[in-house]
């Protein structure tokens, strides 16, 4: 019982556990709900989804996985006046317009960078914030004017391109919900998303979203719910399972006989030497069963019916039934013949 209780627990806690470690995290460190909301703020019409806005509007891409063939359609949109911003290093769009990535701009934490430049971009700012793991970008193109340099490259270029203007980041971080507040990051958020009234943030790719099942339909949480009661479910189902759960209750290959459990514990209070408590249970067994047998009430009534049914003295059934206790084997194995003669008299008497 012992084991099977502490066995209830640990499912309980690796249950408990599971729900903890499925369950995510309340905000996506790099989510930018805030730049949403600031922007609209501003009197821009801000939308997420495919396609671009109409020239002299801004396209954002954070994350973009487009190969060339597929980034090209952008370009043309900015050659004709479009506005287009890249936070995503790695993009394609990064090299075709003539600049590259480098290192991360640090280590661990976050840098506080200075504009360095006379963009419009920088006016008004002095200092940003923004995460170590944003990235170095550099170019040799006179085109480009770099802001805020690290090393030999800055975090933000930003050129004309034809009619219109692109401008790459090394990474979104100062544009993220903890990090927008931070020193002049919505300044520069400001001045990079531009007057343009429109303003779409884009997709990583452009491909249709898959269709979505019930599975993909329900929140984060209520996944992360259904998986750790799931997970309970199969860890109680195991430990009420036939090795790990109660024993099974089986018949026994030899039948045990059921006077064996009345020898047993003769031969364990023989071993105890408990002559006086076996007389006792003797007594109270002779004196339950001629009691239901003759209808006595207490034991005086007993003794006066035994007497009349069985043609013993009243003295000698008072001494059968509450004498001294045996001592010995001896006086033991006497009480108890004594005691079945008493039975069967009163038995012939009673017919």
């Amino acid at each position: 019982m012992i084991t099977r209780r502490r066995v209830v627990i640990a499912t309980a806690i690796v249950g408990l556990a599971a729900l903890v470690l499925l369950t995510p995290r309340s905000e996506d460190p790099n989510a930018t709900a805030a730049l949403r909301r600031y922007l609209e703020s501003l009197g821009h019409e801000v939308r997420d989804g495919e396609g671009l806005p109409p020239v002299g509007g801004t396209l954002v891409l954070l994350e973009d996985t487009r190969g060339p063939g597929e980034a090209q359609p952008i370009l043309d949109w900015v050659e004709d006046g479009g506005h287009l911003v890249v936070t995503a290093p790695d993009s394609a769009i990064v090299g075709m317009v003539g600049a590259s990535a480098g290192a991360t701009i640090g280590f661990t934490g976050v840098a506080e960078l200075e504009p360095g430049c006379l963009a419009p971009a920088a006016i008004g700012v002095d200092r940003i914030v923004a995460r170590s793991t944003d990235r170095i970008l550099a170019s040799d193109d006179p085109a480009f004017v770099s802001c805020f340099p690290v090393d030999d490259g800055a975090l933000l270029l930003t050129r004309a391109y034809g009619d219109g203007r692109v401008t790459l980041l090394g990474g979104a971080s100062a544009f993220t919900n903890a990090q927008l507040r931070e020193a002049d990051n919505a300044v520069l958020a400001a001045h990079v998303i531009g007057p343009e009234a429109e303003v779409v943030f884009g997709l990583p790719a452009d491909v249709a979203p898959a269709p979505m099942g019930l599975w993909d339909a329900m929140p984060a949480g209520a996944r992360a719910a259904v998986a750790g009661i799931v997970a309970v479910a199969v860890a109680f189902a195991l430990v009420r399972a036939r090795r790990l759960g109660r024993p099974a209750v089986e018949e026994p290959l030899a039948p045990i006989p059921g006077s064996e459990l009345a020898r047993a514990a003769g031969r364990m209070y023989r071993h105890a030497r408990a002559t006086a408590y076996a007389g006792t249970l003797m007594r109270r067994s002779a004196v339950s069963r001629l009691s239901r047998r003759l209808g006595a009430e207490g034991a005086v009534d007993l003794s006066g019916a035994l007497a009349r049914t069985s043609g013993l003295p009243d003295n000698r059934v008072k001494e059968l039934l509450e004498g001294d206790d045996p001592r010995t084997d001896q006086e033991l194995m006497s009480l108890g013949t004594e005691l079945e003669e008493l039975s069967a008299r009163a038995e012939m008497g009673s017919r």
